[in-house]
């Protein structure tokens, strides 16, 4: 779980890295973390998926599926990490403005 968070918190630094220059509303930033943060932990999971049903030597690195509750807590991690990151950038954003 912890994984996933720190996970969700690169991409959305990533994402935010990408748009920091632009003067873009509070709300297009958000979305676009949260977005970014979303698609990549999607695509994790369907990765994580289609690991578990490889031969079982490939379960030694930790990749079996432990069902839809897994899936969903992991996903939902990536998100909070995406919604740290925005955080992080709009706390920075607002001292950098008030100096």
């Amino acid at each position: 779980m912890v994984v996933h968070v720190m996970g969700g918190l690169l991409v959305g630094t990533i994402a935010v890295y990408f748009i920091r220059d632009n003067n873009l509303s509070p709300f297009i930033v958000f979305w676009f973390v949260f977005g970014s943060a979303a698609i990549i932990g999607l695509f994790l999971e369907f990765f994580e998926f289609a690991m578990s049903y490889l031969p079982a030597g490939v379960s030694k690195f930790g990749f079996i599926s432990q069902g839809l509750e897994d899936t969903l807590s992991d996903l939902l991690s990536d998100l909070i990490g995406g919604i740290l990151a925005f955080s992080l950038f709009q706390t920075r954003r607002k001292n950098y403005n008030n100096k």
